[in-house]
């Protein structure tokens, strides 16, 4: 080693050496990560170095100590050790931490545990479990009721979230519903001992409101009531449910409950009078009410009573009650009160314990604003809106914050990024609106789904009904439309033939030549989306559905088509979201509430992009990074797609932000460099190249892309230093190629 420091196989024996003698862990570890770095795809070598990991983490979690444990482990799924029995011991050492957290009195820690778990592991059941029994335990009853609804639909066998489950809704109150549950484990596992004991305790149980309660206080709408409501909240138009409660109320004045809504209603209408009063009649019968509480001093912060409001937000913490969202207030009742660095204080301990939480994130964004701190605001703003991409009110400050700093394309940017969703309902949305110079556009599904803008094409035509529609690997394929262009064109009518005899590849080569003669071919969209998904490649599929959905916007063929693809993809919000658009209810609401699969955004965020279609893009990646927070390979793709809009800025912070996740992954720093690289800040942009060669997880391919790099910004001695070193590692075929055409080498003939 001393004389060829950079021999890979040498640094690995040296480590199987060290091993024999008994030599610190330390050590050993040291020898194996230099072998991988120098050889990393050196199948032996990773092997050796993921068996190191994996003893040190199982000594870790011996000595009871998960947080040493997870990250090593993580390594070994990365380097595809033994993935089955890494996953298992992965999610118990999660289970453990988060365990720990807890039992230390930090549930938002607990919670950051578990949701780790889940989204790292999406496959195995039990992290999932936990998070809803911490859900549970925190009374968060209808989040844990998602996630254990969630949990059984995906895994019908598991009898743990089955009995969970049953237990939840028992606790709710819904004795039916827990007694399916239970009898769905008693069908395959007859002896539970578990769900034998609440069998027998719901047989005995009557689902009836004892008569000592106060009705006021304990009423509920009915299932009707509480549907129609929902459906009413979801179309955005407060008026209709200010209509409604009322002639509930008229019918029903003894519904405490219906006085609460309607009060909510009212402070978000900005009526803080009008609540005010409905709050004080409905906190004489039930004083306690926490949601009455609060929501009594938020209005009476509105109304410029902010000593009563303070001092009623001070009673809550006084009685344990001061989540986040009371801290958050108190923090706005001191800066109208003028003292701005207690409010501060009063946000930063929010963020301390919780740097998702959106509210205190824009609230310190606010007040660095209004103090002239625009580079600080801008900050602020960003992580806000990373965290809550489709508030207009964030929105808007964050490019006025902008535009007050001179930075008005920039604004801009910030503003037209979310066009999808503005709602005419929404101050906000109107205030960016008129900033753009352009309309609002009329509601959209409440789907996170990037409406495109209007595309100028024939008028709406009628599908076909006399031509039997035929079966292409379970997808229909047919003309949708009699009368358009595409259709006229003969190369339409074969590449249609093709399809329906399972001639996929002449199919799909079909027409995208129709396409390239006829872009705004409705037909030839569905039709060649329709074939990608008889070829099992859903996320082409969504990108041809989704311009077709650009030429007839509420196209229920096209709409119904996007939402297969979607839930083939495992984006089950979005899917859900589509097929209630495509029946006629233009608002339903539910499609932000259902997670998707993990795994799901990537095809489909890469596929858009493929397609030219980085609006649509960014709703879903951001869809994903919402969902899934700490995963760096989405917040990345959500930097490409940033790139792709030309947001420069906001790419760099989210690039950033990958590398405080994970700061050996080398795919950021390359990214990085890349936006350097284009501003021409070149000794940056080689500064993030060089710490992506030093990274131990940095793969062949990467290297080659740095090396491209390197001789694009003319520093030929380094790009050869690259491919040096690459010639010492164990290539592909592929790879061998790429390194033959760039170092001007004839690759070796093939043996006969």
């Amino acid at each position: 080693i001393a004389a060829h420091p950079a021999d890979g196989e040498a640094h690995r024996l040296l480590a199987r050496a060290l091993s024999e003698q008994k030599k610190p862990s330390t050590e050993i570890r040291q020898a194996l990560e230099k072998a991988e770095a120098l050889q990393p795809g050196d199948a032996d070598g990773r092997r050796d170095l993921a068996g190191m990991l994996d003893r040190q983490a199982q000594e870790a979690i011996s000595a009871d100590n998960p947080d040493k444990a997870i990250p090593l482990w993580k390594r070994c799924l990365a380097l595809k050790f033994k993935p089955r029995q890494t996953e298992k011991q992965l999610a118990e050492a999660y289970r453990r931490q988060g365990e720990q957290r807890a039992a230390a009195g930090k549930p938002a820690e607990a919670e950051k545990s578990f949701r780790e778990a889940v989204a790292l592991l999406p496959d195995n059941p039990v992290p999932r479990l936990d998070l809803a029994r911490l859900l549970m335990d925190g009374d968060r009853l209808v989040e844990a009721q998602r996630e254990l609804k969630e949990l059984t639909d995906a895994h019908p066998n598991f009898e743990a979230g089955l009995v969970a489950y049953a237990h939840l809704l028992r606790r709710m109150g819904d004795v039916r519903g827990a007694t399916k549950q239970v009898e769905r484990v008693l069908e395959y596992a007859p002896g539970n001992p578990e769900a034998l004991a609440l069998q027998k305790d719901l047989a005995n149980t009557v689902p009836i409101r004892q008569a000592a309660e106060p009705a006021a206080a304990f009423d509920e709408p009915d299932p009707d009531t509480l549907q129609e409501l929902t459906r009413l909240e979801s179309t955005g138009d407060p008026a209709a449910q200010q209509a409604f409660l009322e002639r509930y109320l008229a019918m029903h004045p003894e519904a405490a409950w219906a006085k609460l809504r309607q009060a909510m209603l009212y402070e978000r209408m900005g009526k803080s009078e009008d609540a005010l009063a409905l709050l004080e009649t409905y906190l004489a019968g039930s004083p306690e009410d926490f949601r009455a509480r609060f929501l009594h001093a938020r209005c009476l912060l509105s109304t410029g009573r902010t000593a009563e409001a303070l001092s009623a937000l001070k009673a809550l913490e006084t009685d344990n009650r001061a989540n986040h969202q009371v801290q958050d207030e108190i923090g706005l009742a001191y800066a109208k009160l003028g003292k701005f660095n207690e409010a501060r204080a009063a946000w930063k301990r929010i963020i301390a314990a919780n740097p998702t939480f959106a509210p205190s994130l824009f609230n310190l964004a606010q007040l660095a604003m209004e103090q002239g701190m625009a580079d600080e605001a801008r900050d602020w703003f960003d992580q806000a809106l990373r965290q809550d991409p489709s508030n207009p009110k964030y929105r808007y400050f964050a490019g006025l914050n902008l535009k007050q700093a001179g930075m008005e394309p920039e604004a801009r940017a910030v503003w037209e990024s979310g066009k999808a969703y503005l709602t005419p309902s929404d101050p906000y949305a109107a205030r960016i609106a008129a900033a753009l110079g352009k309309p609002l556009p009329q509601p959209a599904a409440a789907v996170p789904l990037t409406q495109p803008p209007a595309v100028e094409s024939p008028a709406p035509v009628t599908p076909v009904t006399a031509a039997q529609p035929t079966s292409v690997g379970g997808v229909v394929v047919q003309p949708v439309a009699p009368a358009a262009a595409d259709m006229a064109d003969p190369g339409y009518q074969t590449a249609l033939e093709a399809a329906r005899a399972g001639r996929y590849a002449e199919a799909i080569k079909g027409f995208q030549e129709v396409l390239e003669r006829y872009p705004a071919g409705f037909n030839a969209r569905m039709n060649l989306g329709n074939v990608f998904m008889a070829t099992n490649r859903p996320g082409e599929a969504a990108a041809q559905y989704l311009h077709a959905i650009r030429l007839e916007k509420n196209n229920p063929n096209a709409l119904r088509a996007l939402s297969r693809a979607y839930d083939e993809l495992g984006l089950r919000g979005h899917a859900a979201g589509l097929v209630a658009r495509a029946d006629g209810k233009e608002n339903a609401g539910g499609a932000t509430t259902t997670r998707s699969n993990p795994r799901a955004f990537e095809p489909v965020t890469t596929a858009l992009l493929a397609n030219g279609l980085p609006e649509e893009a960014l709703s879903i990646i951001n869809a994903g990074v919402t969902e899934n927070p700490d995963s760096p390979e989405l917040i990345v793709l959500q930097g490409d797609v940033l790139t792709a809009l030309r947001q420069d800025a906001q790419a760099e912070t989210v690039y950033q932000r990958a590398l405080a996740l994970d700061a050996q992954n080398p795919t950021p720093m390359i990214r990085l460099g890349n936006l350097y690289a284009g501003r021409r800040q070149t000794d940056a942009a080689i500064a993030q190249y060089q710490a992506a060669l030093k990274s131990p997880l940095i793969d062949p391919d990467a290297m080659f892309t740095i090396a491209d790099q390197f001789t694009r910004l003319g520093r030929r001695t380094e790009a050869t230093e690259v491919l040096s070193r690459l010639k010492g590692m164990n290539l592909s075929e592929a790879q061998l190629a790429k390194l033959h055409e760039r170092t001007g080498t004839r690759a070796p003939a093939p043996a006969e």
